[in-house]
């Protein structure tokens, strides 16, 4: 496995990983965050903002508001906003992981889909949430899923070049050899 991992973190030249599912000029290599935006800048710069209150507190880290919204019976625990992203992806993407615990309890929609069929996993890999991988991957979360460009997470953790979360995902079965479609 190493062997493996050393070939596709190790490049002297351009990026040569297994079957070629991440070869690309080293500029476009972080293009995945967005499905198809051209911009290399860090996760960090790039807008990944709510659309409601409920959200906004996730993504802000604040469980009693959460709670408040939640019991206020305007928002349920899967609701999505335009994007189609519910407040699971925003807990990951942000790296909140007392709220993640807080929205896996039964019923929750683990691999739900946004927009860009972004799975929250997916988003804890992109902003390299290895703790939050490890919980969603213990609760179930489908690492086979692709999203719009033909990326799974797995893919997602070589571009993302986090060789803990790459490992991790191997653990529970990811394909390091599996190609995009």
């Amino acid at each position: 496995m190493f062997s493996t991992l050393r070939k596709v973190f190790c490049f002297n030249k351009e990026p040569r990983t297994p079957l070629g599912f991440c070869d690309c000029p080293s500029g476009e290599r972080r293009k995945f965050f967005w499905c198809g935006s051209t911009s290399s800048e860090d996760r960090s710069r790039q807008p990944y903002d709510p659309e409601n209150t409920f959200h906004e507190a996730v993504c802000m880290g604040k469980l009693k508001e959460a709670l408040h919204l939640l019991a206020s019976k305007n928002f349920k625990i899967n609701h999505k906003d335009t994007g189609k992203r519910t407040a699971l992806h925003f807990a990951c993407f942000y790296g909140h992981l007392h709220l993640v615990y807080f929205l896996l309890f039964p019923g929750s929609e683990i691999n739900a889909l946004d927009k860009k069929k972004c799975t929250p996993l997916m988003k804890a890999v992109q902003s390299r949430e290895a703790q939050i991988v490890s919980v969603l991957l213990g609760h179930g979360a489908d690492l086979n899923i692709k999203d719009c460009n033909g990326d799974s997470a797995i893919h997602q953790a070589v571009y993302s070049e986090s060789l803990d979360i790459l490992s991790n995902l191997h653990d529970f079965g990811g394909d390091i050899e599996e190609e995009r479609k």
